[in-house]
């Protein structure tokens, strides 16, 4: 399975030991992951101005990303679907990776369901995704 991880899962595995922790670990060992330059500097973003992670922290997180992530050029979507101009940005990335799933914990991306092929699911239905059940 191909597959995108918004910020916010990102941010949420590396400060958290819960749902999106989980599922970023069973994914890096199963599947083909990807983000794109925008995810990873928003990332970066959140991590240090957000959560103040020093420095040091926030490139460790950056590294191990590119080391385990595959990262994909993306180009504007055709029509504007999200009201925030970044979430667009998301679905460029999913399209781009010819993503199987995005995964997210943002509403206004999860009211989409699904963006041209791509499921727009919570890291906590991830499971029922992958047993078919979703």
């Amino acid at each position: 399975m191909r597959v995108v991880f918004d910020t916010n899962v990102i941010v949420s595995a590396f400060i958290t030991r819960g749902a999106s922790f989980e599922v970023f670990e069973h994914c890096l060992s199963s599947h083909q992951n990807f983000i794109s330059p925008h995810i990873r500097n928003e990332a970066e973003s959140v991590l240090s101005e957000k959560f103040s992670f020093p420095s040091t922290r926030v490139e460790e997180v950056l590294s191990y990303l590119d080391n385990h992530l595959g990262s994909v050029e993306t180009t504007p979507i055709e029509e504007s679907v999200c009201r925030d101009p970044s979430d667009d940005l998301v679905l460029a990335c999913a399209e781009a990776a010819q993503a199987d799933c995005l995964m997210t914990g943002d509403e206004d991306l999860l009211v989409h369901e699904e963006f041209k092929g791509t499921r727009i699911i919570r890291p906590s239905d991830f499971w029922r995704l992958e047993k078919g059940q979703l």
